[in-house]
């Protein structure tokens, strides 16, 4: 039967949580927002209720609302899904008809792209229209946090490049529809866009990888039965890119650089730098709070964090570079790092941070754009982004030889082949390491000393 639960998005903030709804059955997960927050120390996770601490419930009065609130919101919820048990036998329902059925029970909504399923009146272009605008509404699937702004422009740039692709495409496609999505449609959009748009293979790729989302999600809800796109051939586009990374020797090159003229750019370097020892994504950089630093039983200083993306807990050792960064902060801000700036300006002054610092390398990349291989050569500063950070832990510890397993607790790749593509070792480098171990082998065994 099923489990119904509430969670907190994050157990250690010490800010206001949304508060879910979990709810397991027959290998299928829902997860519910409750569009209720709580701070977590209120929480009590064993009862999955705020406290019942009286003295907290004098001083805070709306957590006994709270309290009975979410008593009916699961009484709702419960209530919704035996209905459904009811009135379909030895059918168990998708996690997202599900979510239509507490809208209705608990928010009194009406999913518009149920209603048109209902009437058949659903377009693929309407339907997609639809999707792009409830997603702000619902929680991404893989990550389960709300879809990011980031996520929703590409869905709309995906509907944009369809639109666009019927325009200029009037004779073969008047219309569009889920009966025309099939191979021929495949070769004609991908061939749109790589010639007439001049889109890049990996952008290409993005377009149909949207494409699928959005179809999967028709196919789902029942308001279409064309599985066209499900075939072998149907297949999302890929190329390995080079990507740069910055080796230790230019990340102290960086920290060495004096900028005590400029604050705008030695708060960039040393948040940069912060990412560059630690491994974590931006959007978990920029949410390190102090709590999240600890001192182990040995007096090391670690970092512990969930991660956004995949929810995992790490812990980072706490690099001496970071600690004498936190030193300069510490009393200027709440987690003793530099104030975050968004992730747009960041990446502009990364550039304009490489370019002081003399990260002049020309850095040569190949790609395929319409439809042809072009190799384009840019000074190494131009190429630095906020992605470089993690490319730079990961590559840098697996040059330290510190082992590929425990750098993937830190980055969160779950199989040794897919970080082994992610770190950036040239096969040189690769021989040089192999080299490298040769020789301290040899210095540590007699026997091999002979040789």
């Amino acid at each position: 039967m099923a489990k119904f639960n509430f969670n907190l998005r994050r157990q250690t903030s010490y800010k206001p949580e949304p508060i879910y709804l979990v709810i397991r059955y027959a290998n299928r997960k829902l997860v519910y927002s409750t569009g209720e927050t709580i701070l977590p120390e209120h929480w009590d996770t064993k009862t999955q209720r705020p406290k019942k601490v009286e003295s907290l419930r004098r001083k805070f009065p709306e957590l006994r609302d709270l309290d009975n609130m979410l008593a009916d919101f699961e009484r709702r919820a419960k209530q919704a899904f035996t209905n459904y048990l009811a009135n379909n036998v030895n059918q168990y329902p998708l996690p997202d008809d599900l979510k239509v059925l507490l809208d209705r029970s608990i928010k009194g909504r009406e999913d518009n792209l149920s209603k048109g399923t209902k009437t058949g009146k659903v377009t693929l272009f309407d339907f997609i229209e639809e999707f792009i605008k409830d997603r702000p509404n619902r929680l991404n699937p893989t990550t389960q946090e709300p879809y990011s702004e980031l996520t929703i422009r590409s869905y709309q740039a995906t509907l944009n490049h369809l639109k666009d692709f019927v325009a200029n495409n009037r004779q073969k496609y008047r219309s569009l529809d889920f009966a025309g999505i099939d191979l021929n449609f495949y070769y004609d959009f991908t061939e749109f866009l790589a010639n007439k748009k001049k889109q890049t293979t990996n952008t290409v790729g993005k377009q149909i990888k949207n494409l699928k989302v959005f179809l999967n999600d028709a196919l789902e809800r029942g308001v279409t039965e064309h599985d066209g796109f499900k075939g072998n051939r149907f297949k999302v586009v890929k190329e390995e890119i080079d990507h740069i990374y910055l080796n230790e020797s230019e990340l102290y090159q960086l920290y060495r650089l004096d900028l005590s003229e400029n604050s705008r750019l030695e708060r960039v370097r040393d948040l940069f730098l912060v990412g560059c020892w630690t491994g974590l994504r931006f959007g978990d950089l920029t949410t390190i709070h102090k709590d999240n630093f600890r001192t182990d039983e040995n007096g090391d200083m670690l970092i512990n964090i969930l991660t956004k993306k995949t929810g995992k807990e790490v812990w980072i050792p706490v690099h001496p570079m970071v600690k004498a960064i936190r030193e300069r902060y510490q009393d200027k801000t709440p987690n003793g790092l530099p104030p975050v700036v968004s992730i747009q300006k960041m990446n502009l002054f990364l550039k304009e941070l490489g370019k002081l610092g003399e990260l002049d390398e020309p850095i040569s990349s190949t790609k395929t754009k319409g439809g042809k291989r072009v190799t384009l050569t840019k000074p190494k500063y131009e190429l630095i982004s906020t992605h470089t950070c993690r490319r730079s832990f990961a590559t840098n510890q697996y040059a330290m030889g510190v082992p590929a397993y425990s750098i993937m607790q830190v980055t969160g790749h779950k199989t040794e082949s897919v970080f082994l593509k992610y770190i950036k070792f040239t096969p040189k480098q690769h021989a040089q390491k192999m080299a490298e171990v040769w020789e301290q082998q040899r210095q540590q065994n007699p026997f091999r000393k002979a040789v």
